[in-house]
């Protein structure tokens, strides 16, 4: 894809809460490699193989309903990273885990999705992995402004999804907490 995203400088995270990390251990845009020195990195994600994958690779791993973060303490977690998973919530679902990580996060957040609703059942021979128990299924679509509400700072990319000849835009949002 080529595709890297840039984050502000953060050498001082000492947590790591990854949200939908997934079932595989992949790096969305180079993204790993920024979290890989942080000391304490926990992958969430409702998928139960979340265990084996990545725990190999120096992380906790965690099933979680990502959008219920309710075994966290306030300003708990320095950085919160949602990565191609609020599309896989109800609307209602993904607003409140977005409440829900400005509650946790200490100092940053990092929310990746498709532009609008993509049905990616339509795509689904394209797709690397078979749907997991309905868990790959997108159930809602995120706009801009939809971020924005919540103080996101959002960068769009423009056809960076792929499918097929078809291509769909993302966005990037990313909020701080403090005066880094």
């Amino acid at each position: 894809m080529g595709t890297e995203i840039h984050l502000p400088d953060v050498g001082a995270l000492k947590t790591l809460l990854y949200l939908g990390s997934g079932a595989r251990y992949r790096s969305h845009f180079g993204l790993l490699q920024y979290m890989e020195n942080i000391p304490c990195k926990i992958a969430a994600d409702l998928d139960n193989s979340v265990q084996d994958t990545w725990v190999g690779h120096g992380w906790i791993p965690m099933i979680l309903d990502i959008s219920d973060l309710s075994n966290f303490a306030d300003n708990s977690i320095d950085a919160i990273f949602a990565i191609d998973a609020i599309e896989h919530l109800e609307k209602e679902d993904g607003l409140y885990m977005l409440a829900e990580i400005d509650r946790v996060a200490k100092v940053l957040s990092v929310i990746f999705t498709p532009v609008n609703f993509l049905d990616v059942r339509i795509y689904q021979s394209e797709l690397i992995n078979p749907v997991l128990n309905g868990l790959d299924i997108h159930k809602s679509g995120w706009v801009q402004s939809d971020l924005e509400d919540f103080g996101y700072i959002v960068t769009t990319f423009k056809e960076l999804h792929q499918f097929g000849d078809v291509k769909f835009d993302a966005m990037l949002g990313v909020k701080r907490y403090d005066d880094l």
